[in-house]
């Protein structure tokens, strides 16, 4: 008997400490979820604009500014 409620008193203290964890886990992925897609959008706005702004530059010599 004695047995019994000690378990009990026990998963009702573990309990919380398992929710916390899982709620911090799925924060964790959603937080690389996101930062793949940014750094996905990064990638794709950097490859996609890179040519323009050094087509203004094609054929200049080092000293050549103006």
């Amino acid at each position: 008997m004695i047995w019994r409620f000690l378990a009990s008193l026990v998963m009702r203290l573990v309990e919380p400490l398992v929710i916390y964890w899982k709620g911090r886990s799925d924060a964790r992925r959603e937080a690389e979820r996101r930062d793949y897609e940014n750094a996905d959008a990064i990638r794709r706005r950097t490859e996609r604009d890179l040519p323009d702004k050094l087509r203004e530059y094609e054929g200049r010599g080092y000293r050549d500014n103006e």
